[in-house]
């Protein structure tokens, strides 16, 4: 009797387990963390037995590199306002994210923020945020590259640069918006 799940979450798709299958393997297969599949399979209640049959929510794999457009959520009024991310796989098997905004105003006209973040959200499985360094050009530019261990990058992650205060940690302002790399392998 095969499992079947009641939905997947955005950015996964359904995967049908075959004779040798494993979570490893399959995660091997896929390039992909073992960590997705077992979180957003809460049907499979002992990830080392499944069985052929089985359904999983897998992660729609991006290939890489590939770069989102960050559009503006609500102009502030600059043309120039717009940021990019790209993201790759590096040599040794991490992956890279790196941000980049142009044409945003001071942080403080959104109110008592003193910097920008990226900030990345896995729908179903969290998210994690860093702040942006800025640049003193006449077009101000703020950027940073991070690594991510392991490969657990897919299709449907929100992509955000936003307000935040490093002091008080207020509740960000989201400025610019995307979904991570819609061109799928």
């Amino acid at each position: 009797m095969s499992r079947i799940p009641d939905y997947c979450p955005p950015g996964f798709t359904q995967y049908t387990v075959v004779r040798g299958d494993t979570i490893f393997l399959i995660a091997r297969r896929l390039r992909i963390d073992t960590g997705l599949i077992i979180a957003n399979n809460p049907h499979i209640s002992n990830p080392l037995l499944i069985f052929p049959g089985d359904i999983l929510c897998v992660p729609i794999t991006i290939a890489l590199p590939c770069c989102t457009v960050l559009r503006a959520l609500t102009p502030t009024g600059n043309a120039t306002e717009i940021g990019v991310v790209l993201a790759q796989q590096l040599p040794n098997g991490e992956q890279a994210v790196s941000f980049l905004a142009t044409g945003l105003p001071n942080p403080s006209k959104f109110g008592n923020f003193d910097a920008y973040e990226g900030f990345i959200s896995f729908p179903g499985i969290g998210s994690f945020s860093f702040v942006l360094v800025s640049t003193p050009e006449m077009l101000p530019t703020w950027s940073r590259t991070i690594t991510l261990a392991g490969s657990i990058l897919f299709s449907g992650a929100n992509i955000q640069i936003r307000t935040t205060n490093t002091t008080t940690y207020l509740l960000p302002t989201v400025v610019l918006q995307g979904n991570l790399c819609t061109n799928v392998k």
